[in-house]
C-alpha cells in the first residue's frame, strides 16, 4: 500500500519530456489536460534541441523527416485536444486518395464529414517553412500555452538519486545543472544521431541508462524527398496518390505523392531503398523512380518539378523491449507505430494512454505494466494483422491480373450501387486512410460477403472483359490504364439534364479525367474517323469519316463492324458548344441513337472528357424478328461498348497528353542530404 502511495504523481511533481516532437508534446498536453480534471499542478518540462533562443525568443527550425500528412482520426484527437490548425500551417487540404495498380487507378473521395490535411513538421524544403507555418513547432506552442515549459537546452547525462528518481544534468551557458524529476518521458525518437547533440550522446543511449535491458524497434529504411514545381494551378490539386511501383528495375513496396502547395513531397520504402548505401544511390534510385512512365504520368503534366531535398529516416516496423521502467517510459517512435501508417496518431495514442497510466496507476514499473503495456500490446497484435492485410495488399495491386480484378469489383460497384451501399470501396478506403484497426480491416477483406462481390463482379467480369479484348485486338502495352467508370449518381445527375434521352434503353456513359486544356483534348477528338487516329481502331471495326468538317458541325462518319455484317453511321448535330460534339446514330440496330463527347474544363489545365451513347434496341415487328433482336442484345451486350470505349479513352488520354522529356523531374548533383 505504501508503495502504491509513493508511486503517485503529487501536487507541484516534475514531469521531464526529452524531446519536442508530436510524441513529447502531445505527453505534455494530455499529462496537463487530465491533470487539471484532478484538480492537480504538475510541473511539465520539455527539452527540446531543434529551439534556439534568437532576438530574445525561442526559434524552431530543423527537419522531423517525414512526409507530414494528417489523417482523419489524427484530425479528430486535434479536435479533442482544442487545437486548430491555423491556415499558414495546412498546405492542402486532401479530396481524393488514387490507388495505383498494375492495372488501373481507383478514386476514393474522402468522405464530406472527415478532413485529411498536409503539412510541413518542420522548416524544411530549406526556406520554405518558417517556424510559424511548422506543425511541430504549433504542437510545442500549444504545449507551452497549456502550462508546460519548453527549453532549449540539451540533456547531457541521465542518473538516479538516492530515492530511485531521475535526475538530469542541462548544460546552461556553460554550467551544468542537475533536474530532479519525477517521472521522465523520453520522446526523442529513432532518427538521431550522435551528431546532433553536443555530448554526442542520443536520447535512446540515455534512456538505457535509466532503463536497461531497452532495445528499440526494428526498423527500415525510407526515401523521401520534395519536389518544386513552378506551376501552382496545377500543384496544388488535393489529390493523394498511393502507387504500387515495381517497375523499371525497381522493388518497391510502398510509394505516396503528397501535395503541399508548390511541393510534392514522395515517400518510398521497399528492396531498393533497402539496398541504397549512399546519398549518390538514393538521388540514383530518385532518377530512376521519377522516369518510370507511370510515374511520370501521375505527375502534374504541364510543370517542370525539381527536387529539392532529399532524407533516409528509418521507420518503425516492430516493438522496442522494455519501453518503461520505474519512474521512466519511452512513447512515440522509440517505442512502435502502426505499421506503415499515421505516425502522428500513434504518438498521440500513447501519449494519451502513458498520461492517463502515470495519473490513475502510478509512476511504478508495475504500474505501467497495468496501465501502459496494454496501449502497447494492442499496437503489436494490430500490427501482427497488418503484416497480413499488407501482404495481400500488395499481392493484388503489383499483379496485372489480380489488379484487373480489383478494379472491374470497384467499377461495378461505383456503377450500380448506391453511395451508402459501396461496402468495396468502404474497404479501401480504411485501409488507406487508416480509419479502422487491421484486425477489423481483416475481417472485412474475408467477410463471405465481400468475397463473393469480389468472384462475382470482379474476377468473373475480368475473364470476359480479357476474352472480348481478344477478339478485338486490344492491346493495353505502353498504354496507360486510367478509370471510365461513371457513378450511379453522376449518371442519374447527367441523364436528368437530358431528358429525351432518359426513356432510352440502353445508356453508357464514360468519363476520364485528362491533365490538359480542353482545346489540346478537341484537336485529339476532331481526328475520329480519320485513317491515322490514335484512338479508337479495334480489330474488325471500320470507323471512317465519310464528309464534313468539326468545326462546320456537319461531319457524317460511317461504322462498319464484323466486315459490314453491322453497319450504320452518324450526323453530327449543331450544339452551338465548342465542347460538345453531338453525333445522331442513323440505320442500324441504334438507329435514331444519340453519341455524345463532352469536355468540361476542370481548371485552368485540367478537362473532363465524357461519352454518352444512348439508343433503343429494335423490337421486331412480328415474333421471328422479335427473337432476331432479342438474340443479337444478347450476342452484343453491354461488356463490349464498355471493353471498346474504355480502351479508347485512355487512348484519348495519352495522345492529349503526349508527356514532354522536358518535364521530367530533375535531380541535381548537389542536392541536399
Amino acid at each position: 500500500m505504501n508503495h502504491r502511495i509513493a508511486s503517485i504523481l503529487e501536487e507541484g511533481a516534475v514531469v521531464a519530456i526529452i524531446g519536442g516532437g508530436p510524441a513529447g508534446a502531445f505527453t505534455a498536453l494530455h499529462l496537463l489536460q487530465m491533470a487539471r480534471r484532478r484538480g492537480l499542478q504538475l510541473n511539465v518540462l520539455i527539452f527540446e534541441r531543434r529551439l534556439a533562443m534568437r532576438e530574445s525568443h525561442l526559434h524552431y527550425e530543423g527537419c522531423p523527416q517525414c512526409a507530414g500528412g494528417l489523417s482523419p482520426r489524427l484530425c479528430d484527437a486535434l479536435d479533442a485536444l482544442n487545437i486548430e490548425l491555423p491556415a499558414e500551417v495546412v498546405q492542402l487540404s486532401i479530396d481524393t486518395i488514387t490507388l495505383e495498380g498494375r492495372w488501373k487507378n481507383l478514386h476514393l473521395a474522402v468522405p464530406p464529414d472527415r478532413r485529411m490535411l498536409t503539412v510541413y513538421r518542420g522548416t524544411l524544403p530549406r526556406c520554405q517553412a518558417l517556424r510559424h507555418q511548422a506543425f511541430d513547432a504549433l504542437l510545442l506552442d500549444k504545449a507551452e500555452l497549456a502550462g508546460a515549459t519548453v527549453i532549449a537546452h540539451q540533456v547531457e547525462e541521465v542518473s538516479r538519486d538516492h530515492l530511485g528518481k531521475p535526475v538530469l544534468t542541462v548544460r546552461e551557458q556553460g554550467s551544468a545543472r542537475p533536474i530532479t524529476a519525477d517521472f521522465v518521458v523520453f520522446a526523442t525518437g529513432i532518427n538521431d544521431s550522435a551528431a546532433m547533440y553536443a555530448s554526442h550522446t542520443t536520447g535512446r543511449e540515455l534512456y538505457t541508462r535509466l532503463c536497461e535491458g531497452y532495445r528499440p524497434p526494428r526498423l527500415r529504411k525510407a526515401l523521401i524527398f520534395e519536389l518544386e514545381g513552378h506551376c501552382a494551378d496545377e500543384l496544388r490539386e488535393g489529390e493523394l496518390h498511393y502507387v504500387e511501383c515495381s517497375e523499371g528495375g525497381l522493388d518497391l513496396e510502398m510509394c505516396s505523392i503528397l501535395p503541399k502547395r508548390e511541393y510534392l513531397t514522395v515517400s518510398l520504402i521497399g528492396h531498393s531503398v533497402d539496398s541504397a548505401d549512399s546519398h549518390q544511390d538514393n538521388l540514383e534510385l530518385i532518377r530512376r523512380f521519377l522516369a518510370v512512365p507511370r510515374i511520370r504520368r501521375s505527375l502534374p503534366q504541364g510543370c517542370s518539378l525539381t527536387t529539392r531535398c532529399a532524407c533516409s529516416p528509418r521507420i518503425v516496423v516492430g516493438m522496442a523491449r522494455h519501453p518503461f521502467g520505474d519512474r521512466v517510459a519511452a512513447v512515440g517512435d522509440m517505442v512502435t507505430c502502426r505499421q506503415y501508417k499515421d505516425g502522428i496518431l500513434s504518438a498521440h495514442s500513447m501519449a494519451r494512454s502513458l498520461a492517463a497510466t502515470l495519473l490513475d496507476e502510478g509512476v511504478d514499473k508495475r504500474s505501467l505494466r497495468r496501465g501502459y503495456r496494454r496501449t502497447l500490446r494492442r499496437f503489436q497484435r494490430d500490427n501482427h494483422y497488418a503484416t497480413v492485410i499488407f501482404a495481400l495488399y500488395r499481392l493484388f495491386f503489383t499483379n496485372r491480373f489480380l489488379s484487373r480484378v480489383l478494379y472491374q469489383t470497384y467499377s461495378s460497384e461505383q456503377k450500380n450501387r448506391a453511395a451508402g451501399k459501396r461496402h468495396f470501396e468502404r474497404l479501401l478506403w480504411v485501409i488507406s486512410s487508416g480509419e479502422e484497426s487491421y484486425r477489423r480491416i481483416l475481417w472485412w477483406m474475408i467477410r463471405p460477403r465481400m468475397l463473393w462481390q469480389i468472384f462475382s463482379t470482379g474476377f468473373l467480369v475480368t475473364l470476359r472483359s480479357s476474352a472480348w479484348e481478344r477478339v478485338f485486338g486490344l492491346k493495353w502495352r505502353d498504354l496507360g490504364r486510367f478509370p471510365v467508370v461513371v457513378k450511379r449518381e453522376d449518371l442519374l445527375e447527367k441523364l436528368a439534364a437530358l431528358p429525351t434521352i432518359q426513356s432510352r434503353d440502353r445508356v453508357y456513359l464514360y468519363g476520364i479525367d485528362v491533365k490538359r486544356p480542353p482545346l489540346k483534348l478537341l484537336k485529339v477528338l476532331h481526328q475520329f474517323g480519320e485513317p491515322g487516329r490514335p484512338f479508337l481502331t479495334p480489330r474488325m471495326v471500320n470507323i471512317r469519316r465519310r464528309e464534313g468538317c468539326f468545326a462546320d458541325e456537319d461531319v457524317i462518319i460511317d461504322y462498319r463492324i464484323f466486315g459490314g455484317l453491322i453497319q450504320f453511321e452518324i450526323d453530327q448535330i449543331s450544339t452551338g458548344d465548342p465542347h460538345t460534339i453531338h453525333f445522331r446514330v442513323l440505320g442500324g440496330f441504334a438507329h435514331d441513337g444519340d453519341f455524345i463527347f463532352s469536355v468540361e474544363p476542370a481548371s485552368s489545365v485540367y478537362s473532363r472528357l465524357s461519352v454518352l451513347l444512348s439508343f433503343n434496341y429494335p423490337k421486331g415487328n412480328n415474333p421471328l424478328g422479335s427473337l432476331f433482336w432479342r438474340l443479337f442484345a444478347l450476342l452484343f451486350p453491354q461488356s463490349i461498348h464498355e471493353i471498346i470505349w474504355n480502351h479508347a479513352l485512355c487512348e484519348i488520354k495519352q495522345a492529349t497528353e503526349q508527356l514532354d522529356p522536358g518535364m521530367i523531374a530533375s535531380v541535381p548533383e548537389h542536392l541536399t542530404g
